[in-house]
C-alpha cells in the first residue's frame, strides 16, 4: 500500500477549481457540457424467491440534447404525496427545506423527458441510496455526473425508500413485511445488515436486467443509447455496501464505488466463499473529529482501547478486503472540517442541520462547513474513478491527492502499479 500525493493532472485541476454555482439553500448548477434530462419508471419484480412482489421505482438522469422550457420540480410526483405516510419520513429527511419541496417551489436542474443526446452510447451508473433515503436526495451528484456524459440510474428500494410515486400516480408502500421478517430472523446487527444487503443488491441486479431491455425498446428515450458494456455501480451508506455486493454477484458490472458505507470500518463483506471482488473498487470515506470523553464512557470503553480496536479493524480491512480486490482498490478520505455522513446528500446544502449523533464537529465548525466544496470533492472523486475504470482515462485516480490535508488517497493491489 502506498499513499500518493502527485502533482494534479490538468483535467482534475480544472474539475477541482470549478465551483458549484449556488448559495446555501439552492442546488448547484451542473458543470458538464450536457443539459440533464430525467425520467422516472416503475418496474415490478415478481419472480424473486422468498419475497413479495417488489415495485421498484427508478430515477434516471441522462445527457440531454437540449434543455426543456421549465426545470423539473426537485421531487417527481410530489402532488401525489401529500396524503401519503411517506411524507413524515421525507419531512424529517429534508428538514426546513421540505416545505419548498412539498410545494414544488424547489426546482432541480433537470428537464423531464427531453430527448437524449443523439448518436453516442453512454456508460451507465446505477446508484443505491442510503437506508431510509431516496435517490432524489442525491440530485446534486446525479445531475453532475449526467452532465458529464453518464446515464445515472437511482434505485428506490421498496424495503425502505419513502415517498415513491410511480409514473401512473400511485404511491408505492414500504415493504413492512420484509422489515418484520428481517428483524425477527437476524440475531445481530451485522447479520441484519447482510440480510438487507442481499435483498437490495438483488434490486440493483433486477434493474440492470431491465435496463438492458430498455436500451432495445424503440419507444424509449434510451433506445440504442445505453452502453451496457460499461456499467458502474455506486451507493451511499448502506447503498455503498449494496453496490459492493452487486459487484460480487454481477460480472456485467465493471467498477464499484462505496460512498461512506463502512460497517465496523469495513467497506464490504467477503462473499460466502471468502472471495473479495474482481472489479476495481473505491471507498470514499469522511473524517470525524476525535470523540469527546463522555462518548467512550457510554460505550463502556476508553479512548486508548477504542483507538486500538479501530486501528486493528482498519488494518484487517486493508489486508483482507482492499488488498484482495483483483482490479485494484482505492481508499479516499475527505478531511474537510465539518464534513459528516450527511454531506454526501443534498440535505446539508439545502439547510438541514445534523443531529448530534451524526455530527460531532464543534458547532462553530459546522456553521462554517463549505457544503458546496464538499459536494464538489465527492462528485469529482466519483467521476474521476469511473472516468478511469469505464472510459479508460489514464492515471486520474492517483491524481486526486493534492498534496494538502483535505484529501488523502490510499492505493492497493493492482491499482498501485
Amino acid at each position: 500500500m502506498r499513499v500518493r500525493r502527485p502533482t494534479l493532472a490538468t483535467l482534475v485541476a480544472i474539475a477541482w477549481s470549478l465551483p458549484f454555482l449556488a448559495i446555501s439553500g439552492d442546488l448547484p448548477v451542473p458543470t458538464g457540457e450536457h443539459p440533464v434530462g430525467r425520467v422516472s419508471l416503475c418496474w415490478a419484480d415478481s419472480k424473486r424467491a422468498g419475497l413479495e412482489t417488489r415495485e421498484i421505482v427508478v430515477r434516471i438522469w441522462y445527457p440531454a440534447a437540449r434543455a426543456g422550457s421549465v426545470p423539473a420540480a426537485y421531487m417527481p410526483g410530489i402532488e401525489r404525496l401529500h396524503s401519503s405516510t411517506g411524507t413524515g419520513a421525507l419531512s424529517k429527511l429534508f428538514g426546513p427545506t421540505w416545505s419548498s419541496i412539498a410545494s414544488g417551489e424547489l426546482k432541480s436542474h433537470s428537464y423531464e423527458r427531453v430527448p437524449m443526446v443523439p448518436g453516442a452510447k453512454f456508460p451507465v451508473l446505477v446508484f443505491s441510496p442510503g437506508g431510509g433515503t431516496t435517490a432524489i436526495a442525491y440530485t446534486t451528484q446525479m445531475e453532475e455526473l449526467a452532465s458529464h456524459g453518464y446515464v445515472v440510474v437511482g434505485v428506490e428500494h421498496p424495503s425502505e425508500a419513502p415517498g415513491m410515486v410511480c409514473p401512473d400516480g400511485h404511491v408505492v408502500k414500504t415493504a413492512d413485511e420484509f422489515w418484520d421478517r428481517a428483524r425477527r430472523d437476524t440475531p445481530d446487527a451485522e447479520s441484519f445488515e447482510k440480510e438487507i444487503t442481499e435483498a437490495e443488491a438483488a434490486d440493483v441486479v433486477f434493474v440492470i436486467d431491465r435496463l438492458a431491455g430498455l436500451g432495445s425498446d424503440r419507444e424509449s428515450v434510451f433506445y440504442s443509447r445505453l452502453d451496457m458494456n460499461r456499467i458502474g455501480v455506486f451507493g451511499h451508506s448502506r447503498g455503498g455496501r449494496n453496490a459492493a455486493r452487486v459487484c460480487q454477484l454481477e460480472r456485467r458490472v465493471k467498477a464499484c464505488l462505496n460512498q461512506d458505507g463502512s460497517f465496523s470500518w469495513e467497506p464490504f463483506w467477503l462473499d460466502q466463499n471468502g472471495r473479495s471482488m474482481e472489479q476495481p473498487f473505491m471507498m470514499i470515506d469522511h473524517l470525524d473529529p476525535e470523540l469527546p470523553a463522555e462518548v467512550f464512557t457510554k460505550m463502556g470503553t476508553n479512548r486508548e482501547a477504542y483507538a486500538q480496536q479501530r486501528s486493528a479493524r482498519q488494518a484487517e480491512a486493508r489486508e483482507k478486503l482492499y488488498g484482495t480486490v483483483a482490479g485494484g482498490s482505492y481508499h479516499v478520505t475527505i478531511k474537510t472540517p465539518g464534513i459528516s455522513h450527511n454531506s454526501f446528500l443534498d440535505v446539508r446544502q439545502l439547510g438541514r442541520p445534523d443531529a448530534g449523533t451524526i455530527n460531532i464537529w464543534p458547532k462553530d465548525v459546522q456553521a462554517a462547513t463549505p457544503h458546496l466544496r464538499i459536494l464538489n470533492l465527492i462528485t469529482t472523486c466519483t467521476r474521476v474513478f469511473f472516468d478511469k475504470t469505464l472510459r479508460g482515462v489514464p492515471g486520474l485516480v492517483t491524481d486526486l491527492a493534492r498534496g494538502e490535508a483535505e484529501v488523502e488517497v490510499r492505493v492497493f493491489g493492482a491499482a498501485a502499479k
